[in-house]
């Protein structure tokens, strides 16, 4: 297929804004090769540049609230007179004397406490409405639930307060009053049609990310431009997904290439399939925000007290500094390292201890038990530290070497690599290069050259 004409505009269709669809269109626009983003779904928190198909009916809460507009805070909810907040890091609640009228559902980071959602609950505590807040601090939407708490339908607000779009749940039928015209769409593919052709989709090239809704709505359009593009970024799979085997087949006329995004996946998909030369693989363009300075200062940031090996790394790398971070009160479990030379222990830790935490260290160690806190996998490969992990207490093995992975009972394995890298920095910056490969990190470069 030939390449697409210039100046046509270039559009991403996500189906929601996950943490995959996040970097794909921070790297488009790092690489100047996006022009737009839709996603499928809402969520009051959407970046600028990205639009939810609803919000582009909605209108502009940005240019219609007052200048300085902001996310609400848990504690500005309006609740009746006598009536209690009480909020934690990861949410709040909305109480009468002793009983919980309501709860309040943070958007990340959480820490900021800014509302997302607040379900309002029956005398019985079965939650019968939600409200909807977005990032400007407006109610945008609300669902209602039945007597049996199962949601019924959704009304999505204009900045005005006015009804715009009515989802029902259970008819599956989308109601549109734009401008004093009421279009009733029957279900949510007739709905996304018409957004489609609203906003010219045909024209345009589309980037997507799913073999879902997305794939779907593109299928809907005519074979004007035949250009689009698929990143698949699902994990390897043992087969080749149905849709896919479309796209490879032909019998997709628009997408013209695939591009993989994880190794692995790409790995196996260039195994079981020949690819018809569609089949590509491009990473994403990571913002890197330091360089490594070689530090043997290690980072732990925990929810758990549970660290697997910490005893046995401690007393044999004791020339490396442990600093373990919680936002939580510490257990006795951890404290009793607080008298070790080499251990530094920050129970309770606000932003700016973990923050100032990630810049002073360049390893990190993935090794503890339960949640991740917060990204911190990620927040650590954006700080270029060298991640190694237990395979039993790894959060999010996208970003690590397979090198860098052990079991739990090779531990001394992982001493010996931390030992040989902590002597030879030369090895220290292979491991790093390694760390981004394994990751598939792209240059703005990589993404021109692909003809994006």
């Amino acid at each position: 297929m030939g390449e697409f004409a210039a100046g046509t505009e270039r559009v991403l269709i996500a189906d929601t804004y996950s943490e995959d669809t996040r970097r794909l269109w921070e790297s488009l626009q790092c690489a100047g090769c996006c022009d737009k983003a839709y996603v499928l779904e809402e969520t009051g928190f959407l970046p600028d540049g990205v639009e939810s198909v609803y919000g582009y009916f909605l209108g502009s809460y940005a240019e219609s609230l007052e200048n300085g507009a902001r996310p609400r805070h848990f504690n500005e909810i309006e609740v009746p007179e006598y009536w209690e907040i009480t909020g934690t890091q990861t949410q709040a609640g909305i109480y009468d004397m002793t009983r919980e009228c309501g709860r309040i559902f943070y958007a990340e980071p959480k820490c900021k406490r800014f509302v997302k959602t607040v379900d309002w609950y029956d005398e019985r505590g079965i939650v019968r409405f939600s409200d909807h807040y977005n990032r400007y601090g407006a109610l945008y939407a609300r669902t209602v639930f039945d007597a049996q708490g199962k949601a019924v339908n959704r009304s999505y607000f204009s900045p005005e307060g006015r009804v715009v779009l009515e989802e029902n749940f259970i008819t599956k039928a989308i109601t549109l009053n734009r401008e004093g015209t009421i279009t009733i769409f029957p279900d949510k593919m007739k709905f996304l049609a018409h957004f489609a052709e609203q906003t010219e989709l045909k024209k345009k090239r589309v980037y997507y990310n799913s073999l879902s809704t997305s794939f779907f709505l593109t299928r809907l359009l005519p074979a004007e431009v035949q250009e689009d593009v698929l990143f698949w970024q699902e994990p390897e799979r043992e087969d080749v997904p149905g849709n896919m085997l479309e796209i490879l087949n032909h019998r997709t006329p628009r997408t013209s290439r695939i591009y993989v995004q994880n190794a692995a996946a790409y790995g196996k998909l260039k195994a079981v399939t020949s690819g018809n030369g569609m089949l590509r693989p491009l990473g994403y363009i990571y913002p890197f925000e330091r360089e490594n300075k070689l530090r043997p200062e290690a980072l732990i940031c925990t929810n758990s007290d549970r660290i697997e090996k910490l005893l046995e790394l401690t007393e044999t790398l004791y020339d490396v500094n442990f600093h373990i971070v919680a936002q939580t009160e510490m257990s006795k479990r951890l404290l009793a390292f607080e008298g070790r030379k080499n251990v530094f222990l920050y129970p309770a830790a606000g932003e700016s201890t973990i923050n100032r935490l990630f810049e002073r260290c360049d390893l990190y160690l993935d090794i503890n038990y339960g949640g991740e806190m917060g990204a911190s996998v990620f927040r650590a490969f954006l700080q270029n530290q060298l991640i190694w992990a237990f395979r039993e207490t790894a959060h999010n093995r996208s970003y690590l070497a397979t090198d860098h992975i052990f079991p739990s009972g090779e531990y001394q394995s992982m001493i010996a690599g931390l030992k040989r890298v902590l002597s030879d920095p030369v090895l220290w910056r292979k491991r790093l290069v390694a760390q981004q490969t394994a990751a598939m990190s792209a240059s703005a470069e990589d993404y021109r050259n692909a003809g994006l």
